[in-house]
């Protein structure tokens, strides 16, 4: 699976502004030139403080502009995420939670992740308890 990640930095409500998309576009259409060998974009995932509230409409405008889904996290929830899940996350129930969700991610984002997480532990436990006896 082939995903951007752009990263924000600025403290205030992030709005895509128009050259943050300019540079996004010229970024996104690089990559898909030069990405031959590796599977094609399946997402392109921006992480920033909180989202503005015109950034959802200029989330979908681009995602149709450029046909690759566009989603928005905030930073918070990836906090979130590392202290409910020790260990790795598995990049199909990542890739699945992020474009299940709406175009700016929620908790429910961090929620299906670590139930997945929790599954799966769960399971091996079991598994080693069985094995043990």
């Amino acid at each position: 699976m082939t995903f951007l990640v752009e990263a924000k930095t600025t403290k205030s409500r992030y709005s895509l502004p128009a050259k943050d998309e300019r540079a996004l576009c010229d970024y996104i259409e690089d990559v898909k030139k030069h990405i031959a060998p590796l599977p094609a974009i399946r997402f392109v995932l921006i992480i920033g403080n909180e989202p503005s509230k015109t950034l959802e409409g200029k989330l979908s405008a681009l995602q149709s502009k450029l046909g690759v889904a566009i989603r928005f996290c905030p930073a918070k929830f990836f906090v979130a995420l590392r202290r409910k899940i020790p260990g790795p996350v598995s990049a199909d129930e990542f890739s699945m939670a992020i474009l299940s969700e709406s175009l700016i991610l929620t908790d429910n984002f961090v929620k299906m992740i670590a139930s997945a997480y929790r599954r799966k532990h769960e399971a091996l436990v079991n598994l080693v308890r069985i094995s043990i006896g």
